[in-house]
This record gives structure tokens, sequence and C-alpha cells, in this order.
């Protein structure tokens, strides 16, 4: 397994992080963000770079993966956000240095700063209710 700091692409402060179960016994809930503030890689920005790293191209992934090339450019150009089970799964397979909860994580962690980014007047309203009651 590598170390946290040749993992490519997680824009976290602790990487390993990344790499905890979405559920931990010793922990009521996992953070999924060091600082909520800071866009997160799209999952896809970091296949990319895991696909640099180990100098593969696309499709030579998508083969390896038995998954369409198009799966793969999806996520690589962002047009699929979500990185699901199985594919974390297969993503896993492919970068031992990784595992499943990696790959969820990622996926998780931007889809969390996407809604938070989308839906932030709403989020604050919920606070600023709250205060009143």
């Amino acid at each position: 397994m590598g170390k946290p700091e040749d993992i490519p692409g997680t824009q976290v402060d602790d990487p390993e992080e990344l790499r905890r179960p979405l559920t931990d016994p010793d922990q009521e809930s996992i953070p999924l963000e060091d600082n909520p503030d800071r866009e997160p890689n799209h999952p896809g920005e970091t296949l990319v770079e895991y696909l640099d790293h180990y100098n593969l191209s696309q499709g030579k992934a998508a083969s390896i993966l038995d998954v369409s090339r198009d799966t793969i450019n999806k996520i690589v150009n962002g047009h699929r956000t979500t990185i699901t089970p199985d594919m974390a799964l297969r993503l896993s397979r492919l970068f031992e240095e990784t595992n499943p909860e990696f790959w969820l994580n990622l996926s998780r962690r931007r889809k969390l700063w996407e809604e938070r980014e989308n839906r932030r007047d709403e989020y604050e309203a919920i606070e600023e209710r709250k205060k009143a009651v």
C-alpha cells in the first residue's frame, strides 16, 4: 500500500482520512471534510492523476476494469459525479494503494460540498430559524 503522500489528487490535509471506512465503531461519525470552504477534487480529477501516474489511457483502464471507455470518460470529465460502490471496488483493485472507501469518500466529499454550495442560503436560513426558537 502506498504512503499517504503518494496518493494523487486528494486535496485533504490527511489523505489517510479518505481510506477509513464510512463507519467506525470508535466514532459516531467520521468527518469527511477538513475544510468545508475548500473545493474538493472531483473524483474524476483524482482518477486522471492515477491514470497519469500509472501511464494508463482511459481505454486501457476501461479494458482492465471491464467497463466502457465512455464510463471512464464520463467520470474523468465530471459528467458522472458519483462513484458507485461497484466502481469503487473496481478502482481499488486497479489502484491497490487505495481501497473502496477512498473512492466512495472522494465522491461523497464532493457531493456534500456541491450541495452546500448550491443551497448555502437555505442551510444558513435553518441556522437563523434555529436561533429564533
